[in-house]
């Protein structure tokens, strides 16, 4: 695995390997190696969702941004650092979703002074 901002579609893929081992076999030697690389890839999962998120965030898309939050927040309760950073920038990314999309409104609603100088 080369980077967090790459789609983690091998690290899914290694995961549910691993899963299928520890389903599998529960008592081999190896499980408790597996479990290890199933939190890694849990991990990198997360990480990706928060990345992605961060990405959105800047480019101000911010519902898509709520979205990946809420993604680590419900699915990647066990990674409690990112799950603490994405609880702080949903509520942020919410907020800022609906203060542009009520300024669209308003702007819909209600006009802009360039319409003013539309006659020109």
């Amino acid at each position: 695995y080369v980077s967090v901002d790459r789609p983690p579609s091998l690290v899914v893929e290694a995961y549910s390997y691993f899963r299928r081992l520890v389903e599998t076999f529960p008592t081999h030697e190896y499980v408790s190696k597996a479990e290890f690389q199933m939190y890694k890839c849990r991990r990198i999962m997360a990480e990706y969702e928060v990345y992605t998120g961060d990405f959105m965030y800047r480019t101000k898309n911010y519902m898509a941004a709520w979205r990946r939050y809420m993604i680590v927040i419900e699915q990647y309760q066990d990674f409690p650092d990112l799950v603490e950073y994405s609880e702080k920038r949903r509520y942020i990314s919410y907020f800022l979703h609906m203060r542009n999309d009520n300024e669209q409104t308003r702007r819909t609603r209600e006009g802009t002074w360039h319409n003013l100088f539309n006659w020109l």
